[in-house]
């Protein structure tokens, strides 16, 4: 239930952070590596911004953060 909202989370390594319910409107996750985190869904990144470098499960994806 962390609220990420409008934070710069670029390059961030998420490990094995839990980020169920998680907040990230308007977040930039540009570059950043959720590989091994969990609870983390499409609904959620909808949200959120990043780039060709940001890594996530498979199955989900992110919308290009404006430049």
């Amino acid at each position: 239930g962390a609220d990420f909202s409008r934070a710069s989370l670029v390059g961030a390594y998420f490990g094995g952070a839990d980020l169920t319910d998680a907040m990230l409107d308007g977040a930039n996750i540009s570059g950043a590596d959720f590989s091994a985190a969990r609870g983390l869904s499409q609904a959620q990144l909808v949200k959120a911004c990043g780039d060709e470098a940001t890594v996530l499960l498979k199955g989900l994806s992110i919308r290009p953060c404006a430049r």
